[in-house]
């Protein structure tokens, strides 16, 4: 038995160039589902009876409680809502442009998914039972480390399928 593979001859910086086009799309991308972060975290907070607003700040976008509710689960429900919030929406983009026939605009958005699913868990978690700076240093770790996990195999993904 024999495996044949076909393949076509790429030039290295086309392939270069490809990874590097996709990693911008998929930084903007990440860029954008900020402020979608925490419109879903605004939207769960008015939901739950709440009160705040959406800011630009230092660290960037960020949500202002004025007003929580005493129920407990509120705002345990608003620190989850940002980052699962943000992951299914843009899942849900990700679904379209799949079934629409745009594979490769899906695939480059599957690392924001990741990374706002795994941010939204971290952060429902822990962000208000350790310190801000902890909380922060190791938030970027998450954020840094699942996007270059899941941004490598999709572009993987996308650049082994254009040589195929």
């Amino acid at each position: 038995m024999t495996l044949k593979l076909k393949t076509k001859i790429v030039g290295f910086p086309c392939i270069v160039l490809n990874a590097v086009t996709l990693g911008v799309i998929s930084l903007i991308s990440l860029a954008i589902s900020m402020p979608i972060h925490e419109l879903c975290h605004l939207l769960i907070l008015i939901v739950t009876g709440g009160q705040g607003y959406i800011k630009l700040g230092g660290y960037g976008f960020l949500t202002s409680f004025t007003v929580i509710t005493k129920a407990g689960y509120s705002l345990t429900a608003v620190n989850f809502a940002g980052g699962y919030g943000a992951g299914l929406t843009f899942l849900f983009v990700a679904l379209l442009l799949w079934k629409t026939g745009h594979t490769l605009l899906a695939s480059v958005l599957i690392p924001v998914v990741c990374v706002q699913v795994a941010y939204g868990t971290f952060e429902g978690l822990f962000i208000s039972t350790i310190s801000w700076n902890i909380y922060f240093f190791f938030a970027q770790i998450v954020i840094l480390s699942v996007f270059l996990v899941t941004f490598f195999f999709s572009a993987s993904y996308i650049l082994f399928r254009e040589i195929n």
